[in-house]
Formats: structure tokens, sequence, C-alpha cells
């Protein structure tokens, strides 16, 4: 649990304690993708307790849903082509990494979760689909 820094704060819009949670997925022993998470500690008046975030099959999206009721609905974000950082490649040189910078909302247009995911492009492949209507 930790109290926003500013650049935390102008992103959720709030001075309200925050969860952050640091998270690594490794491959192989190797570390894949980085992830950090701010979440509001309170959400429509109920706790969040982010604790089974320590089991990778557990989702935030999910957990935030189950304990609160407010379904995350849209999210913006911000994907670019970084070095990645200290915490990624455990003490070896800088490597490439896509990063992803997000901001999440409910239906009531409230921000709670602000995520930065860093995913190392040796070993992820991303791929972006997209469907058209006719």
């Amino acid at each position: 649990l930790t109290v926003p820094d500013k650049k935390t704060t102008k992103i959720l819009g709030t001075t309200d304690e925050v969860w952050y949670i640091e998270r690594v997925i490794s491959v192989d022993g190797e570390p894949a993708v980085y992830l950090r998470d701010w979440c509001l500690q309170t959400v429509a008046g109920k706790s969040v307790d982010l604790t089974s975030l320590a089991d990778i099959e557990v989702d935030l999206v999910g957990l935030v849903r189950a304990q609160t009721g407010r379904q995350l609905k849209r999210v913006e974000g911000r994907i670019l082509a970084t070095m990645s950082s200290v915490d990624l490649t455990i003490g070896r040189s800088k490597i490439p990494t896509v990063s992803l910078m997000e901001l999440c909302f409910t239906s009531e247009e409230e921000a709670i979760v602000y995520s930065v995911i860093e995913y190392n492009t040796s070993i992820i492949d991303l791929t972006i689909r997209q469907n058209f209507v006719m």
C-alpha cells in the first residue's frame, strides 16, 4: 500500500491511497514481462485486497470486479518502443522492449487502475489483430 506520487496522482486524478503491485513473469527462467500496477485502495466505497495477485492465474481486472462490483469498461494507453528497465534485465545490459502504459476506467468513467507493462521482445512476440465490420 502506498500514497500515490505526483505522477500517479495526476494520472488517476486522486490523492487517495493506492496499491502498488510489481510482478515479473518469466519464461524458462528468463524475465519476459514486467508489470507495475497502481490501483485505488477503495473503489465504490469498498476495500480492494490485491494479495491474491501473487497467483499468476488471478487477473487484476477480474479481482477488482469481484471485490467491488465495478466492471472495467475502457482502457486508454500508449505503446512505446523502449529500452528495458534494470528490473527486467536483472543487472544485465538493457534490451529493446515494448512498453504499454494504460489507464483503466469503469463504466462510470472513474479511473481506478494505471499499469505499465514491459515486454521483453527477445522472448515475447506481440501481435495485433483487427477485425473489420462489413
